[in-house]
């Protein structure tokens, strides 16, 4: 191999050469992985933009909310062309939240999450107040008062470990 037979204060060309190379390849390299990520993350925003357009569709969407997914879609083909992650990441994000906001008005979502927080019943760090939550939840939800049941969530939140926050947060389930 030439790179064996060349000294470290050697200032041939053909050191120039091999350095020269290694940074074409290094560039190649690049140039490959950063097409990957821009396809993972179109490939999000596909799925986000999905779910965000069939929250859209939900009767708890308001004109704003779906004033606010139409503007959106408006830039769709500009911030898609621009291939910048941070760009689309961030539309993800828009999406995400307005997404969040209009499931936060279903009451069949709330009482989903409600029961999903009842289930971590073991995982509270004072389990005597989460009990206290739990049954006032459950009598918000017979009353249907959805706005206390809002409150338990969050409080119920409130009581997990971080640990457990973490987990819930990056898996999108919750509070949101």
């Amino acid at each position: 191999m030439r790179l064996n037979n060349l000294r470290d204060d050697d200032v041939t060309d053909e050191k120039f050469q091999i350095e020269d190379q290694k940074r074409k390849l290094a560039q190649r390299i690049d140039n490959l992985t950063r097409d990957k990520h821009i396809i993972k993350v179109k490939m999000e925003y596909f799925a986000t933009k999905r779910s965000a357009r069939e929250a859209i569709e939900n009767e708890n969407a308001t004109e704003g909310d779906k004033q606010q997914f139409e503007q959106i879609m408006s830039r769709e083909k500009a911030f898609l062309a621009t291939n910048s992650r941070l760009k689309i990441q961030e539309v993800i994000n828009q999406l995400s939240e307005l997404r969040g906001r209009i499931y936060w008005k279903s009451p069949e979502y709330l009482i989903s999450v409600f029961y999903y927080y009842m289930d971590k019943r073991e995982e509270y760090k004072d389990k005597k107040r989460a009990d206290s939550i739990i049954k006032q939840g459950e009598e918000a939800i017979a009353n249907g008062n959805y706005d206390r049941v809002k409150s338990c969530i969050n409080q119920l939140y409130a009581l997990l470990p971080p640990k457990i926050k973490k987990i819930i947060d990056q898996g999108g389930t919750g509070i949101g």
